[in-house]
């Protein structure tokens, strides 16, 4: 039994003797068309395109001039015994889906069979349905129906064909078709040797009524006389697969990478998964090696810092370890207050970063042994902002940074840089305003005689609480103070 509509076509042309208008070799004929499942009936044409015969033999047929028609007009330019594949359309003689195939004869004229396609009729009206596409190749992978008659015409071979074959392409594979991931399903139609492929875009698949499509497919098979019994078991298994990698995909992007295996029925999700969990692995490792690096960098960059507030003595001998003296005092004030151990790392690091802003006044306004003028003292009150800008983009330094900006508000409101006042100045910044006037008013200034005496000291603390002094702190550093004598206040704490 011949098994393609060319080889049967040319079986018809070698057993016919196309002259005296008439088709011979009748019973061959007959036997073919009777036991074909491509060709259906059969006309000959002259090489004008005017019936002169036909099989079965109809009178009413007889002289229709072709010659117009695209499957006539189109084969006359291939060779002998070369095939045209027509488009479908409905046969008005037996009133059947169908479609032309013409065979250029030795002697130019044509032979036409008709292909019954009326079992593909639900296919031919809706190639597009349901987000999905329908194609049919013939039983060498080439396309006897498609939504672009080119690829029929041009006897274009499917490109999974042969993975099909070789039985290497799972039925439910995930493949790229036409840009977008799809689901490709296929069956084999025995009688035929034909194969039916179905691809379902996944993206669209997972919003579309599942049960219209399993009814839709399901009527469609059985006209094809095969049914897919397993596709909608498939899909419900694929939707509950990409819902629950999905949902995996959903927490990985929000930093969760601890994600445990799922047991997926498709070898190709769990390599999907495999791969997925590989990537996210590489990402986390990644991740800590970037904060790492960062962390290192910040390191580095607040030592820098901290290196740099050092020269600002370096410049002045009077006021030499002025920076850590004050440090120590503010962390007797945290300490008494019983602060948390990161507000007393805060505390530490803007306590020796107070003054950094110097950086950016002149040493002869800095270091001036006489009264500064006016014009100077403005200037030289900018330390405070100067500093914050230096220090502003080092990460989890906030209140380090307050007390660098704000260690000279008053707590009357009268202080700079922005009239603070009250608890409106941050805590650790009212701390640092405390201890970093008590080390001036105690140590060695090249703008006065001598230094104060403790005593004198704390009467000036208490003079000013209130005014430039959170009384409050005050006291609690007198108390520290006066009870230095039980520690040792330069191994208290140490250097941040």
């Amino acid at each position: 039994m011949l098994t393609h509509p060319e080889q049967e076509l040319k079986f018809i042309e070698s057993i016919s003797k196309i002259s005296n208008n008439n088709i011979s070799g009748s019973e061959e004929i007959e036997f073919l068309l009777d036991n074909s499942p491509y060709i259906e009936r059969v006309e000959y044409l002259n090489e004008k395109g005017i019936i002169i015969d036909t099989y079965p033999y109809d009178t009413r047929l007889i002289g229709i001039d072709y010659s117009g028609n695209p499957f006539f007009s189109e084969a006359t330019d291939i060779d002998e015994m070369s095939i045209y594949y027509g488009s479908t359309f409905i046969d008005p003689v037996s009133g059947n889906v169908s479609m032309t195939i013409t065979l250029k004869t030795r002697n130019n004229t044509f032979l036409v069979g008709y292909l019954n396609l009326k079992t593909l009729e639900e296919v031919l009206n809706n190639v597009e349905f349901n987000n999905s596409m329908y194609v049919i190749l013939d039983e060498k992978g080439q396309y006897i129906i498609h939504p672009n008659q080119y690829y029929v015409n041009e006897r274009r071979v499917n490109f999974e064909f042969e993975t099909i074959t070789k039985g290497v392409l799972l039925n439910g594979k995930i493949v790229k078709h036409n840009g977008a991931l799809s689901i490709l399903q296929y069956q084999k139609v025995s009688s035929t040797g034909w194969t039916l492929l179905i691809y379902q875009d996944i993206k669209n698949m997972l919003t579309e009524i599942y049960l219209t499509l399993i009814i839709v497919l399901f009527a469609f098979l059985v006209i094809l006389l095969v049914t897919f019994t397993s596709l909608n078991y498939n899909l419900k298994k694929i939707d509950n697969v990409l819902s629950d990698f999905i949902g995996i995909t959903k927490k990985a992007s929000k930093g969760n990478y601890e994600i445990k295996s799922p047991n997926y029925p498709y070898v190709e999700f769990q390599k999907l998964f495999s791969n997925f969990r590989q990537m996210m692995e590489e990402i986390e490792i990644r991740e800590e090696e970037i904060y790492k690096l960062n962390s290192e960098i910040e390191d580095d960059y607040l030592r820098t810092v901290f290196l740099l507030a050092k020269t600002i003595e370096a410049k002045d001998n009077y006021t030499g370890n002025h920076c850590d003296r004050v440090k120590t005092f503010a962390l007797l004030i945290g300490k008494k207050l019983q602060l948390n151990e990161k507000d007393m790392e805060q505390l530490s690091s803007g306590s020796i970063l107070h003054d950094i802003g110097k950086l950016a006044i002149p040493e002869k306004i800095l270091i001036k042994p006489g009264k500064l003028s006016e014009e100077e003292y403005i200037y030289i009150k900018k330390h405070s902002q100067f500093g914050y800008e230096l220090i502003k983009d080092i990460p989890n330094m906030d209140k380090a940074k307050e007390i660098v900006l704000y260690h000279h508000e008053f707590f009357d409101g009268n202080g700079y840089p922005e009239g603070l006042k009250g608890e409106e100045i941050p805590l650790l910044a009212r701390i640092v305003c405390i201890a970093d006037a008590y080390d001036a008013m105690t140590s060695k200034r090249i703008y006065k005689s001598r230094p104060m005496t403790q005593d004198e000291a704390i009467e000036e603390l208490r003079k000013y609480s209130n005014k430039q002094f959170d009384s409050k702190l005050v006291e609690i550093f007198v108390e520290a103070i006066l009870e230095k004598t039980m520690y040792n206040i330069s191994d208290s704490f140490n250097l941040h």
